[in-house]
């Protein structure tokens, strides 16, 4: 399963441009602040990390509009991004310019590179409202949340399964080990991630 990038540009005053691309293809969704998009964006992550098998997120580029469409699929999910001539189409009279299947995981990461790729200050000045702070520290919430009651039901008490992660990422903010079948490998977690074969189980120490 191929990585999807998020890249929030803000390219004038009150307008951003948003890239999104996995190993396959890419697109790109501009968006104006007359909307939430941001906000809109990380909730429709959000609710589906909570466990909705839907949700969708929208961005007005005055008059067109660019329209995500999030499917839940157990632990990974379907991603379509339909252009749309203008906000009040229906999805049929749409365009899909770029769909993905990805792990929550990858998705609820999506937009950190925007806090370190712009900075809170530089994205009000640019897009005229706050950056989205509550609305990312909530997607984030309910991801560790989900991540702990992942853990908590796994077959194996104590351990976290990859066994349905390309890339595992780091949630006990300890050091760790990888048990690759009966051989160890150095912790994972942290630049550069190491990739995780399927059926790898994550081992905190001290466990």
């Amino acid at each position: 399963m191929s990585k999807t990038t998020f890249t929030w540009t803000l390219s004038g005053s009150g307008w951003a441009d948003c890239v999104v691309a996995d190993e396959h293809s890419q697109a790109e969704a501009t968006a104006s602040y007359i909307t939430d998009a941001p906000e809109h964006l990380l909730t429709a992550v959000a609710r589906l990390v909570l466990g909705e098998a839907e949700t969708r997120a929208q961005f007005e580029a005055e008059p067109t509009a660019f329209r995500w469409i999030f499917y839940r699929a157990g632990e990974d999910a379907w991603i379509r991004l339909l252009g749309l001539a203008d906000r009040s189409r229906h999805d049929n009279t749409g365009t899909e310019v770029w769909s993905s299947r990805q792990t929550l995981d990858t998705l609820a990461r999506a937009f950190d590179d925007v806090v370190q790729r712009h900075g809170e200050s530089e994205y009000q000045d640019k897009w005229h409202w706050p950056f989205p702070r509550t609305e990312l520290e909530v997607l984030r919430t309910a991801w560790r949340d989900h991540t702990a009651q992942r853990r908590a039901t796994s077959p194996h008490p104590g351990l976290l399964l990859a066994d349905d992660l390309d890339d595992v990422a780091c949630t006990t903010r300890t050091a760790c080990s990888v048990v690759l079948g009966r051989i160890p490998a150095p912790c994972p977690f942290g630049p550069p991630a190491l990739s995780v074969r399927r059926g790898a189980i994550v081992v905190p120490l001290g466990v």
